[in-house]
Formats: C-alpha cells, structure tokens, sequence
C-alpha cells in the first residue's frame, strides 16, 4: 500500500502502511524536511501497520 504524507498547518501527517517497502522513501522525505524545517510534528494517527 502506498503511504501519503501530508501537511496540515505545522503537522505531517502519515497515512497508510510504515511498512519495509517504503521506509526508505519516508526516510529520504523527513531528512530532506529536516533540513528546511526544524522542528517537526508527525502524526501517526492514520498508520494502519508498522512493521517490527
């Protein structure tokens, strides 16, 4: 499943599967935010699965 990640104010949210698939490309996204943006807020309400 596709993950989405949008913004809402000063808050990324995270919806869909944290999953091996796709951790990768939410690592690239949040460092390349980090950057610009420190501090940040996640929202993980909406994760439906994290893998361990």
């Amino acid at each position: 499943m596709a993950i989405h990640i949008t913004q809402k104010e000063d808050i990324f949210e995270i919806d869909g599967q944290f999953v091996l698939e796709n951790v990768a490309s939410i690592k690239q996204h949040f460092e390349y935010l980090l950057e610009i943006n420190s501090p940040i807020i996640l929202s993980l309400d909406k994760v439906s699965k994290v893998d361990t």
